[in-house]
């Protein structure tokens, strides 16, 4: 997928074993492959005892000023390598909170660069992403993420730890509830929030057969909670969803989960995007059934678990969500064998 996709800086010699996986199924009109490149991407650092990693999941663009701009890639792209560059050249020392507003500041200067009304600059740019830093001789993992890019660590006994929540799941049930409802009521208006969601609970207790087929992104009712969510991205008062799209530092602040947890010898960190899961990603069950397919296959078994779930359902049902495929992108770091420790099981997160 380009090399653009993922930055590897790794000391030679290095204890750390790691192993990276990106991939697309964008499609035109037409069922064929899309030249575009996946809108993910990701980096792995490591200097000394210190390892740097996270994944970035670029938003697609609903005005597609990328046109506009004529940029050489998407603006989600765009914004996901801005964040990830932005995250990479952040202080060695940084705790992944910070790497992810430096991120965030980057994109704010390049976006008050660009030949765009006010309006469409704050949509134009955005992504979300998962940050973490490992130190192998305190044996602790740091973490940070913004809505629903997601971290777990396996252990060696196959239990696991997740670390992080998905911020963004009103707003994409949301969007997802709309279609659904528009798929039933082909010339209706929506209703309110509230009854679009109790529309999609009722059909969630279907059998996937028996769901309605969508088609989200040719829906123009779909496409306007679309980009009412746009809009209210940060402003998480109002309902908004967490985004890095170059908001105030102390906006983002507040959009931001985080936390710490003590590691072992050969556990191993995963990170992925959400298309890691076909559909939004948030109940305990979805996260054990994700678990399950990695414990027996690693990052490249959920890539193709994942996609043959989206191959099997091109009408959208099971689960129902916004397209067939989306980008994948996952990372693996273990753990190297241990110098100095704290225990399992001391978490903090904060949201």
């Amino acid at each position: 997928q380009g090399k653009e996709n993922i930055t590897i800086d790794v000391e030679r010699g290095s204890s750390i074993k790691v192993e990276t996986l990106s991939d697309t199924k964008r499609t035109r009109e037409s069922a064929e492959i899309a030249p575009e490149k996946s809108e993910d991407t990701a980096f792995i650092q490591q200097k000394g005892n210190i390892v740097r990693f996270g994944v970035w999941d670029g938003a697609t663009d609903p005005l597609d000023l990328g046109e506009k701009l004529k940029l050489p890639l998407s603006t989600g792209k765009a914004a996901a390598v801005t964040c990830r560059q932005g995250a990479i050249g952040a202080p060695w020392n940084a705790l992944p909170r910070n790497m992810l507003r430096s991120g965030n500041t980057l994109l704010s200067s390049i976006a008050a660069g660009l030949p765009l009304t006010d309006d469409e600059r704050s949509e134009a740019l955005t992504a979300v992403g998962v940050v973490g830093r490992l130190d192998t001789e305190t044996m602790l993992l740091d973490f940070a993420s913004v809505a629903d890019c997601h971290m777990v660590v396996l252990h060696p006994d196959g239990t696991h730890t997740w670390l992080t929540q998905n911020t963004s799941v009103h707003c994409e049930l949301l969007e997802i509830a709309a279609a659904v409802w528009g798929a039933e009521h082909l010339e209706a208006p929506l209703p309110e929030d509230a009854e679009l969601l109790r529309h999609l609970e009722s059909v969630m207790v279907l059998e996937p057969e028996k769901r309605p087929a969508i088609q989200p992104l040719k829906d123009p009712r779909v496409l306007e909670v679309i980009a009412r969510n746009r809009r209210l991205e940060n402003n998480l008062a109002a309902g908004g969803q967490p985004s890095l799209k170059g908001s105030s530092d102390d906006v983002l602040q507040l959009g931001i989960q985080d936390g710490l947890i003590g590691v072992e010898e050969n556990d191993e960190i995963f990170t992925f995007s959400d298309g890691a899961y076909p559909g939004p990603l948030f109940t305990p069950e979805q996260q054990q059934e994700v678990m399950n397919v990695i414990r027996s296959g690693g990052i490249r078994g959920l890539r193709d678990w994942v996609y043959a779930k989206q191959e099997a359902d091109p009408l959208l049902r099971d689960p129902p969500r916004m397209k067939q495929f989306d980008d994948f992108m996952a990372l693996r770091v273990k753990v190297p064998a241990r110098k100095a420790g704290s225990e399992r099981g001391h978490l903090r997160t904060t949201v």
